[in-house]
């Protein structure tokens, strides 16, 4: 395994590598772009106010934030014309640039020119119509307008066929008015980007930062559009007052990006110096004595202190978007000073480094977003994937809880049932044959009672067979049951029975020992009829008494002995095993006596 440092060295020195096979290839395609122009008539030197002066050419104006406008005249010697089209190649200028031939008016830059960025030149190339042309000595008239920017420009100029001039102005016009809008449109999209998770997720203060980095380059970069935005015009002087925020802002980034962190107060130091530009550019203040005092010490010292704080995140984490952006700060750094010679005359190249550079730090903020934002994805979704395993986990843990549980409960249930079927056996069943037992060993041998209680036995067996055989039905089912097996016999015994139980609603499923819980209930009731007093009528009847709730009423008319009347009272054993088991099921028992016999009251919620 590779130790990390060989793998740092290896990237730095790839990284190196592909920049200089990118700066060398630039280097050769506009070589090779100038050299094709050597066959063109090269003009280097024009007229202005009477006097000749050497191209290129830079001024300054004095006069505040104004448009200055200054015509050059040359005459050109076209003897013999040349066949076919001829152009006019203007390599730069600044910012606008008007052309008459032989006093006609044959072209306008701002007529096609969209972008025009406050610090910038343009390139052109004129077609020269054929009509206008003289055989032997032409006069062309240039007309360039600077504006707002102090300093104007005019490079040497090149006349020529399309072959001759076309490359050079190709490549021009690709660095300077191609890229520029293309990386105001980068600028913008990261600035949105850096602001929208910057208020979705406050915490990541570096998003807070990068955004303030973004939106002041975007707000410089907008005064390109001034063709397009009249507005435009009058604020753009004001772009000065925006480097503030733009140094604070990367400062700030890289230094988070290091690890460290940032203080808030920073924010209001940036409010306060770009005050104080602005102020200062509305008194009239000049501006390259701003940009001495005051912008270039500023941005000279964020540079250098994010390039600090850059090289440490390099050395604790060689990740590819720092090293990108600590590369593309230093380039960006040398193009600015490429930038700012050739604004004091002293390159006459006419490129402006610096917006061709600025795609390296904006590349690596890119790949830094799109890393970070990454990054979060993965951390959910390994997040997900615990989550997933451990609810997987859990699962498997519930479910062995489950099935212990669930055998648990079986065994459960069925020492409930043995238990309910043992006491049902007992209450009932052992009673009678508790009865037949102690009649038999009576010496008063009475075959009627015997016979009684082994029926009444054989009864209770068959009610218990009965609800623990047949499956699960509805109440108005065991109901049936209750009458056939106990309710039938009666009318052998010359008992009038009245049965009406078709006001009761039509429930779902009752559990065999909620449904044998009833029967036991009504059964007693019936048996205590039966046993204390001298039984002629029997009433049962049901009704619905509330949504769901049910009323079942057992009433016997009979006349009872005086000493049964106790029995009937509430503290019966009968009568308190009935109002246990209602109270199992939810519901309750009333007993009362009346004249002629007795009734029991049975209401039970929904089953």
């Amino acid at each position: 395994m590779i130790a990390p440092n060989y793998i740092r060295f290896i990237v730095i020195g790839s990284w190196c590598f592909l920049t200089a096979c990118v700066i060398l290839g630039s280097a050769v395609l506009i070589r090779d772009a100038f050299a094709k122009s050597h066959d063109a008539i090269e003009v280097s030197q024009v007229e202005y106010l009477g006097n000749t002066i050497e191209l290129p050419q830079y001024w300054r104006e004095r006069g505040g934030p104004r448009a200055f406008r200054r015509e050059f005249t040359i005459d050109v010697n076209l003897d013999p014309l040349p066949k076919g089209d001829l152009y006019l190649h203007v390599p730069y200028f600044e910012q606008r640039l008007e052309v008459t031939l032989n006093g006609t008016h044959i072209f306008n830059s701002a007529q096609n020119r969209p972008w025009i960025g406050p610090i910038s030149s343009l390139t052109s190339m004129v077609l020269l119509p054929r009509e206008y042309l003289l055989g032997g000595s032409n006069t062309f008239a240039l007309f360039v307008e600077n504006g707002p920017a102090p300093v104007g420009v005019i490079s040497r100029l090149l006349i020529g066929t399309k072959e001759q001039v076309g490359n050079i102005y190709l490549v021009r016009r690709f660095l300077n008015e191609t890229i520029p809008p293309s990386i105001f449109g980068l600028e913008l999209f990261l600035a949105f980007t850096s602001v929208i998770v910057f208020a979705l997720r406050p915490q990541d203060k570096i998003f807070g930062w990068l955004g303030m980095l973004m939106l002041s380059i975007t707000a410089i970069s907008f005064f390109g559009f001034i063709n397009l935005v009249p507005a435009a015009k009058g604020l753009s002087r004001y772009s000065t007052a925006c480097v503030p925020f733009l140094g604070i802002g990367l400062l700030g980034f890289a230094r988070m990006l290091s690890g460290g962190k940032m203080s808030v107060l920073f924010l209001p130091a940036a409010i306060a110096l770009s005050t104080i530009l602005a102020i200062g550019i509305k008194n009239g203040i000049p501006p390259v004595w701003l940009s001495y005092s005051v912008v270039i010490p500023l941005m000279t010292t964020c540079i250098l202190a994010s390039l600090f704080f850059l090289l440490k995140a390099i050395w604790n984490s060689l990740r590819l978007e720092y090293l990108l952006f600590a590369c593309g700060l230093v380039i960006l750094a040398m193009a600015s000073i490429h930038d700012f010679l050739l604004r004091q005359g002293h390159l006459s190249d006419g490129i402006w480094m610096a917006q061709v550079s600025a795609i390296l730090p904006l590349a690596s903020i890119a790949i830094f977003i799109v890393r970070h934002q990454s990054q979060i994805a993965s951390a959910l979704d390994k997040s997900s994937d615990l989550l997933k395993q451990k609810l997987i986990e859990r699962e498997e843990e519930l479910e062995k809880v489950y099935l212990a549980q669930r055998e648990l409960d079986q065994i459960r249930a069925i020492e409930d049932e043995r238990t309910r079927i043992t006491a049902d056996l007992h209450d009932g069943v052992a009673g009678h044959l508790a009865t037949i037992v102690a009649l038999s060993d009576h010496s008063e041998f009475d075959p009627d009672s015997i016979r009684t209680s082994a029926r009444n036995a054989l009864l209770d067996i068959r009610m218990i067979i009965d609800a623990l055989n047949v499956p699960d039905g509805t109440l108005i089912f065991f109901l049936g049951l209750f009458r056939d097996r106990c309710i039938d016999p009666l009318e052998v015994l010359g008992v009038e029975v009245e049965w009406s139980l078709a006001a009761l609603p039509d429930g779902g499923t009752v559990a065999h020992e909620d449904a044998l819980n009833v029967i036991r209930i009504l059964q007693e009731s019936v048996n205590n009829a039966l046993r204390h007093g001298h039984l002629t009528h029997l009433n049962i009847f049901g009704r619905e008494i509330a949504k769901g709730w049910i009323e079942i009423t057992v009433a016997n008319k009979s006349a009872p002995d005086a000493s049964d009347r106790p029995a009937h009272d509430s503290s019966g054993i009968g009568l308190i095993s009935m109002k246990n088991r209602a109270e199992v099921l939810g519901g309750t028992v009333d007993f009362r006596l009346l004249d002629q016999g007795a009734e029991v009251v049975l209401r039970l919620p929904p089953l």
